[in-house]
């Protein structure tokens, strides 16, 4: 959970990777197949072999939506190349992908489908080869609630001081380790100012203006973090842990988590492939630690840090449009000695995977209904180390109407 798409949408949303621009996070996995023929475009297959496939292919997607899990949801899709590989002129090949959401995490299957004419001239799946298959996404576990009291709460780094005392925290959980807290005490409180001169001097300015958006009385927070910053912050920023049921934390706290797993239900039977992310690579550090304005309903102020960034500091707040107020190095960095020039050509998270060296193709765009896009863009990419995963992102700005109706679906 990345805090610039908290700020953009009710927190009790936060696990959807959603921004005020829809940054829809996805993976392609990439897979070595066996070789074979030369795929054929859509337009070098002839017209009656090609619906004859995707009709066969389709009927295949049909009939994998329809199954239902234990809960009677809709737990599987699936979706094919349109790409085709000939064999003969009745045997074609196809691969065909299988995702399966299972309660904590995401099966995806990779098949080579093979497709042959009958007699009769009625394109079926004979074959069905696995290729691969892929585990590693997952999503938070709010079924499982882990709920402490604590004396104190100490921490301050990056510009940011925080303190509270008596108050409570919950766990969350992702993968069976926990993935960050969500907490809160009647004294809690938070200071804030940049540790850079050049940002400081702004944010005297900015106070005058904004000061009740950035500095405010919270009444819970959010910490994220990767699973070993997490079991840090909980060992050494809170004292005198002591396990607690939910019912005997606070009216707040109780509120906050129980939300969650209401919206998450409701969320899950709209879309049961709600919430899925890849789990952290090693070596890559993170925290965020984000603050719910008292009596507001979509106010928080967050600094988020991550090591993968060229400025590994950023600071949120509600009202600055999903951008970041402030982004700057973070304090090992700017100790580091590191050379301006160095610093400034320091790749960000996805130039640590590839670089883009060409783009061309079209999209298609319905005027007047926003449900209508369509487009077929080629890329290329060369990889800077071998990867299983590619993470890329398909970014869209919400119109007026579609912002209301997010907040308010009917």
């Amino acid at each position: 959970m990345r805090l610039r798409h908290v700020l953009s949408r009710s927190h009790s949303r936060a696990p959807r990777i959603l921004a005020f621009s829809l940054s829809l996070t996805v993976v392609v996995v990439l897979i070595a197949t066996p070789a074979r023929a030369a795929a054929l475009a859509d337009d070098q297959v002839p017209s009656d072999v090609r619906d004859g496939i995707q009709t066969a292919l389709q009927s295949r997607v049909t009939t994998l939506m329809a199954e239902k899990n234990a809960d009677g949801v809709p737990f599987k899709r699936g979706y094919y190349s349109r790409l085709y590989h000939k064999i003969d002129d009745n045997t074609y090949q196809v691969s065909f992908k299988i995702d399966t959401a299972l309660k904590l995490n995401m099966v995806a299957e990779r098949y080579l489908y093979t497709l042959t004419r009958d007699s009769e001239g009625k394109w079926k799946i004979t074959k069905e080869d696995l290729v691969d298959t892929y585990k590693e996404l997952y999503r938070t576990d709010y079924g499982r609630t882990e709920c402490f009291s604590f004396e104190k709460f100490v921490f301050e780094k990056e510009g940011i001081k925080v303190g509270a005392s008596n108050g409570f925290l919950c766990q969350r959980f992702v993968n069976d380790k926990v993935g960050g807290v969500t907490f809160a005490a009647s004294d809690l409180a938070y200071e804030y100012e940049p540790p850079v001169i050049q940002e400081s001097w702004g944010h005297k300015l900015l106070k005058k203006e904004k000061d009740p958006e950035l500095k405010f009385e919270p009444d819970y927070a959010f910490i994220s973090c990767d699973t070993g910053t997490c079991a840090s912050i909980l060992s050494a920023a809170f004292t005198d842990l002591k396990s607690v049921a939910l019912d005997s934390t606070s009216p707040v706290l109780k509120k906050v988590v129980e939300d969650f797993k209401k919206d998450r239900e409701k969320n899950l039977k709209e879309n049961p492939f709600f919430g899925f992310t890849t789990y952290q690579e090693p070596g890559r550090d993170t925290w965020d630690i984000a603050f719910h304005r008292k009596g507001a309903t979509e106010h928080w102020f967050a600094l988020e840090y991550d090591n993968w960034e060229p400025k590994e500091v950023s600071v949120y707040c509600t009202g600055f449009y999903g951008q970041p107020v402030y982004r700057y190095y973070s304090e090992a960095t700017r100790k580091s000695g590191a050379k301006p020039h160095d610093l400034e050509t320091r790749p960000g998270i996805d130039g640590r995977d590839y670089d883009l060296v060409s783009l061309k193709g079209r999209v298609d765009l319905g005027f007047g209904d926003g449900e209508t896009l369509e487009g077929d863009v080629t890329y290329g990419l060369k990889t800077k180390r071998e990867l299983k995963e590619l993470p890329f992102s398909i970014a869209r700005i919400f119109d007026t109407q579609e912002k209301r109706e997010t907040k308010n679906p009917r």
